[in-house]
């Protein structure tokens, strides 16, 4: 039966981590992502050995202040991919993402048992594989882990109160890689809160001792964060950053506001409800216990439940970390549910058909889904640099005028040669820039001609795939200008470039017919 018991688990091991991979591995859309300015932050830090306070990539606002809270991140990621290429920076980002799940997994196992903690898992994974762009957040997620294992295994007495010696190192490390750093700040402090609320019951002398342990952790963290380059300011920017922005991103809305906006088909909204209807489920267990059996709760893990439930509310970017915490709490509130192990051939595969029908109803609960996410694949998706070739081939000149989405990507391919007009960093730019010239300026043609007397755009590089509804508007201006020329058209991008004198020979080369069906798709789009 023991084999029996190890070949079951191999079994639903290999399946968990086979969905995960589906949900997790895609190749790298190189034009929305962060990951172009990153790593050309990685590889300025290599030239100059210093790490710009300012918005250094821009030409509308260059000297603007901007703290650069995960220039660590872009540093590792340029190495990666100096030494592996993009398919080496995918391989890694797979492998950080598995140790993170592994840390998690591991904590729902041992803290519950490993039926419910694989039963789960099934349907925290699509909430966790959300954010499957290579970003500095898949540092946090974990470093989050991390600490979580530190802190539940020392509360458990499963290792020595000396493990917490390692978070304060570990957060040096993390406030110059994300902004998430206060993360580990609040996991200590949950578990800090929980003593000192049973030590008020109790006046227990374990939970004194434990208090001051934490606390000193706590302290020792707290004082590790001031070692980054913007010192206080890196400190307490995570409370600075989001009132900074000037302009509103789907990463940063809340559910309620993508579950009622009817233009924004966020398909992984579906799979947060379901994890979230769960991990209240649990917590209506564990109080349903506790009146009847009179079984205690975690404190700590409720104040976890309530952080990271309302940073998945507040903010689809989060729904990643939310689940991770979902998952070992959800796991751990249900394990007295099956509590016997399975001692024979018909229980465990009565158990395995549960779990494959789970894992079947998540796949098919959300069937839009999967037509419409990027490749399954390693590296950057496919006629990632055909735009840019031929940018770079038709020697066009600045200054660009390019939308939100595509500036990582000129900035890598171009910087410094050429700077953008915007990239996807709100925090970068005035909010006034937003909303006067960057949004502005596509919507309102008065604001366009002052926009185009001021800054002299020779050139327009957009990224047309995901469109808003200004974006659309403006290009359809645009394409229909007699002072402006299509010159290049692919299922991604677009450029059009200023009828002038110093443009003439590369439009007279390559400017496309009005009437061809690119142009007319882009149109009526």
């Amino acid at each position: 039966m023991k084999f029996s018991r190890v070949f079951f688990r191999s079994f639903i091991l290999i399946f968990i981590f086979t969905m995960y991979g589906i949900f997790l591995g895609r190749d790298i859309n190189f034009f929305v992502a962060d990951l172009g300015r990153l790593l050309k932050a990685g590889e300025l830090f290599f030239q100059g050995f210093s790490i710009p306070q300012t918005n250094y990539y821009s030409y509308t606002y260059p000297d603007y202040p901007c703290i650069n809270h995960h220039w660590a991140s872009g540093v590792i990621f340029f190495l990666i991919q100096k030494l592996a290429g993009f398919n080496g920076l995918s391989i890694f980002f797979f492998a950080i993402s598995i140790a993170t799940f592994l840390l998690f997994f591991s904590l729902a196992w041992r803290y519950s048992n490993f039926e419910i903690a694989s039963l789960v898992s099934v349907v925290m994974i699509p909430v966790i594989a959300s954010r499957g762009e290579i970003r500095p957040e898949v540092f946090s997620y974990f470093f989050s882990g991390v600490f979580l294992w530190v802190l539940w295994n020392f509360k458990a007495s499963r290792i020595s109160w000396r493990w917490l010696f390692l978070l304060p190192l570990l957060e040096i490390l993390w406030v110059n890689v994300h902004i998430y750093f206060f993360i580990g700040l609040l996991l200590i402090a949950a578990f800090l809160s929980e003593y000192s609320i049973i030590y008020l019951a109790r006046k227990g002398k374990d939970e004194f001792i434990r208090i001051k342990k934490l606390a000193l952790c706590l302290i020792f963290t707290f004082s590790c964060a001031f070692l980054n380059p913007a010192g206080s300011a890196g400190v307490f920017y995570p409370l600075r950053i989001i009132g900074a922005y000037g302009c509103d991103i789907v990463e940063m809305q809340p559910v309620y506001v993508i579950a009622k906006t009817k233009s924004i088909d966020f398909l992984p909204l579906i799979y947060f409800e379901l994890a979230f209807i769960l991990l209240l489920l649990s917590w209506l267990y564990v109080l349903i216990r506790q009146i009847v059996k009179k079984e205690g709760f975690s404190i700590a893990n409720f104040i976890l439940t309530l952080l990271f439930g309302a940073m998945g509310i507040l903010a689809v970017r989060n729904f990643a970390p939310f689940g991770f915490f979902a998952l070992p709490i959800a796991a751990n509130n249900l394990r007295n549910i099956m509590k016997r192990e399975a001692d024979s051939v018909r229980d465990y595969c009565f158990r395995g058909a549960l779990f494959i029908s789970i894992c079947l109803s998540i796949f098919l609960v959300n069937p839009e889904y999967w037509p419409r996410r990027s490749s399954l694949g390693i590296g950057l998706s496919g006629g990632s640099t055909q735009a840019i070739d031929f940018f770079k081939k038709a020697d066009i000149q600045g200054p660009i005028l390019n939308n939100f989405d595509v500036g990582g990507y000129l900035i890598y391919y171009l910087f410094p040669k050429e700077r953008v007009f915007v990239d996807n960093r709100p925090e970068a730019y005035p909010a006034s820039f937003f909303r006067d010239m960057d949004i502005g300026l596509q919507v309102n043609e008065k604001r366009w001609r002052e926009a185009e007397s001021r800054y002299g755009f020779n050139a327009i590089f957009f990224y047309h795939r995901v469109y808003t509804a200004w974006g659309q508007g403006f290009l359809i201006r645009r394409l229909s200008d007699p002072q402006w020329a299509a010159v290049y058209i692919d299922d991604a991008c677009v450029i059009l470039l200023k009828r002038n004198e110093g443009n003439q020979d590369i439009i007279s080369k390559y400017e496309l017919p009005g009437g061809s069906p690119t142009i007319k798709s882009l149109l009526t789009q």
